[in-house]
């Protein structure tokens, strides 16, 4: 994982380009030593080594519970969540490169994930945040965060002005928003606020944990396109879908009536129709012809979380 010298974490096939930072090697070398304390007093294994060993959920959830009350008063966990470790585990087996979707982390995924949270997740969310305060959009009651409420329509101007500047170490991310043509741009964002939509969410505001989620999300969705995008024409084939597959089968025999039965072709359907598997999953379709899909923009991976929203994202 590179940071480049804006201090931004940077999302390419091939970062031999990015221009390096001493604040960002910095940062790298502090969150692989995060992972080495946390894989020292949770880890599982024999092994010496402690990039050898792993963590089942059970162990991220005991370090969160071991650190959670520091970590809500640092304001990087959010209070009213139940369990944001169920979270995290999830997000770092599904989405990092390297993740494989086993139920259990191994220290390049969980390496990888402190990256994108701290990335994403805290730097890049604060600049869009401070970016927002500068034009006006705060009110002045605080979140659970301890910062404003921005004015819902204001930040979603100023995200969308600053978009290309604030994701320039995800070209990726930025080729796909400059060839959504207008119908298509609308979609792409609709289906990002409705990522951030939580219970507790109120009316006409956005509160920071949106602005984490929105940005978390869209480096996850250039992680996949990035890895199953091997021709590099920010499409998605049939073949390529097909190759996401192994680390989203254990998520789909959980879920689908068939169990472990045709889980690729069945998510195959899952990201082309953007429905979750389930007793009202149409299963036929995926048997008849599991192969007649066109290319799909990764627009259509934002639009499959949305659906899979209370299953991989269970909570802020």
């Amino acid at each position: 994982m590179l940071w480049n010298d804006r201090e931004r974490l940077v999302l390419a096939r091939d970062p031999s380009g990015a221009r390096l930072g001493f604040a960002g090697m910095t940062k790298a070398t502090l969150l692989r030593s995060l992972t080495r304390m946390i894989l020292r007093g949770y880890g599982q294994g024999t092994q010496k080594n402690l990039w050898e060993l792993t963590l089942a959920p059970r162990d991220f959830i005991l370090f969160q519970e071991d650190f959670r009350k520091i970590g809500e008063e640092l304001h990087a966990l959010d209070s009213r969540s139940p369990n944001p470790a169920e979270r995290t585990f999830k997000e770092a087996n599904f989405f990092t490169y390297s993740g494989n979707g086993d139920g259990v982390l191994d220290a390049t995924e969980l390496f990888e994930e402190m990256n994108i949270l701290a990335g994403a997740g805290g730097l890049l969310s604060t600049d869009l945040y401070e970016r927002a305060l500068a034009a006006g959009c705060a009110v002045e009651d605080l979140d659970v965060f301890d910062k404003h409420y921005l004015k819902t329509p204001c930040f979603r101007r100023v995200f969308k002005s600053q978009f290309l500047d604030l994701f320039s170490a995800a070209p990726g991310l930025v080729s796909l928003k400059m060839s959504l043509g207008s119908e298509r741009e609308l979609e792409f964002y609709e289906s990002l606020w409705r990522l951030g939509d939580a219970p507790h969410s109120r009316p006409g505001l956005t509160e920071y944990g949106d602005i984490r989620i929105y940005s978390t999300i869209l480096y996850y969705v250039e992680i996949l396109r990035i890895l199953y995008d091997t021709n590099e024409d920010m499409s998605l084939s049939q073949e390529e879908i097909t190759r996401a597959a192994p680390r989203f089968r254990e998520f789909i025999a959980e879920r689908s009536p068939l169990g472990w039965i045709i889980t690729d072709s069945i998510f195959s359907c899952m990201v082309f129709e953007q429905r979750k598997p389930g007793a009202d999953f149409t299963t036929g379709s995926c048997l008849v012809t599991p192969f007649s899909y066109k290319p799909v923009s990764p627009l259509e991976l934002l639009k499959v979380l949305v659906a899979l929203k209370a299953d991989l994202l269970p909570s802020k």
